[in-house]
């Protein structure tokens, strides 16, 4: 822990090339290597009713006819009667209905069975306390009516206290949010339980009668969604998120969310200090090459690594060498402007990523699964293309209509 509290800035900086060379290729890995984000490309497409420019042979045939007709594109209809819109909302609503409803809570708690308190219920014989060897006053089965009462007693406030901090951090609203994203982009990302700051304020009475504001702090559990596009999962990891060494989380920070991290526990203050006397820099991916771009916007971005730290990468931040199958530490890492300003310990105890995924329906070589916008994709251009026939035959058909017989009448220009 104390490595992470306090980490030297020179062995910060060369376990910051480790790690940004790993994410520079899991970002170009996406972006490149697979189709997830043109999906997610044509799936906003699709679902706003922009017209997709796409030169394929079925889709051209749809919309210009067999290539003898020898239309041209720019004077046939473009209409679009946007089906993909109407049925995702539809989905995403009665999805939210069921999984997540606005009265009741859709998880509950209750005590585990025990095989022998099954045993225990019926017996009226006085037992013995095991300790002393003294008979406790109290049958087997009062017993067991007491264990199980104090069981359902627990649970029942454990419930309580779970609802509280989900009802605190609007689970709810951001679950709804991640269904969207599901049913229109295909994959819903979940982050947490994370470690959260939160400010109350009271009011206390005095002994004059005036009142003094009070201001509270206290770290709560919470739960976010996170936008699929800024959610970067290992490439190795197949279908399963679990299955790879961890994820980038990418998002956008004011110059005020970066002061409000000093003072927290594993951020440097020297470190957030020098990016805020530098311009933001952003990723962007092209040609297959990262590049690093100097934005006008007054917003950094914030990268967050969760995930498996390597003996050989630890060896930057201490002395210590380790067994590369026993030895591995699971930590977080924060980086903005190619500059590491928190190292801290990893909060989730069984070292497992602290981030859930849905899909709406599963790939078989990728955490992002396809969306609703994805099965409704020809349905759509069917019907586009229909419509446009209809527009195309109706501009066509207006005013006079002429007749020739082939063979009787020769046009001058043969044509």
């Amino acid at each position: 822990k104390e490595e992470f509290d306090n980490p030297q800035r020179g062995e910060i900086e060369r376990l910051y090339a480790v790690f940004a060379k790993m994410r520079d290729q899991w970002v170009q890995a996406r972006a490149t290597n697979s189709d997830v984000e043109r999906r997610w490309r044509r799936n906003a497409q699709l679902y706003f009713g922009e017209h997709t420019n796409s030169t394929g042979e079925f889709e051209n045939t749809l919309r210009n006819g067999p290539p003898a007709r020898k239309a041209q594109d720019g004077t046939r209809s473009r209409v679009v009667i946007n089906i993909v819109r109407p049925k995702v909302d539809q989905a995403v609503a009665r999805m939210c209905e069921i999984l997540f409803p606005v009265d009741d809570r859709n998880w509950g708690i209750r005590p585990t069975p025990m095989p022998e308190l099954a045993d225990m219920m019926g017996n009226h014989a006085k037992t013995v306390d095991p300790a002393t060897g003294q008979p406790t006053g109290f049958t087997a089965n009062e017993e067991a009516n007491a264990i199980m009462e104090a069981a359902k007693q627990a649970a029942e406030a454990m419930e309580r206290s779970i609802d509280d901090s989900l009802t605190e951090c609007k689970y709810n609203g951001e679950s709804r949010k991640g269904i969207e994203d599901a049913v229109r982009l295909g994959t819903m990302v979940i982050y947490g339980p994370f470690p959260a700051r939160q400010t109350s304020k009271c009011w206390l009475p005095q002994g004059d009668g005036t009142q003094v504001m009070q201001i509270n702090e206290a770290i709560v559990p919470a739960s976010m969604r996170l936008d699929p596009w800024d959610t970067f999962f290992d490439p190795s990891c197949g279908n399963d998120h679990q299955a790879g060494r961890g994820f980038f989380m990418r998002r956008m920070v004011t110059r005020k969310q970066l002061r409000q991290l000093v003072g927290l526990p594993g951020y440097d203050e020297e470190a957030i200090r020098d990016v805020l006397r530098s311009p933001p820099q952003k990723l962007r991916v092209a040609e297959g090459r990262i590049i690093r771009d100097m934005v006008n916007e007054d917003a950094y971005e914030m990268w967050t690594y969760h995930g498996e730290i390597e003996p050989e990468e630890m060896e930057m931040l201490s002395s210590r060498t380790g067994d590369p199958l026993t030895d591995v530490d699971f930590g977080v890492l924060v980086i903005v402007n190619d500059k590491v300003v928190g190292a801290m310990d990893s909060w989730v105890v069984d070292r497992t990523l602290p981030v859930d995924v849905y899909c709406w329906r599963k790939s078989d070589d990728s955490p992002f699964g396809y969306g609703l916008a994805d099965e409704l994709e020809h349905q759509q251009r069917v019907v586009n293309a229909a419509w446009r026939q209809v527009m195309d035959n109706g501009r066509t058909s207006l005013g006079g209509q002429i007749v020739i017989k082939r063979g009787m009448i020769i046009p001058q220009n043969g044509s």
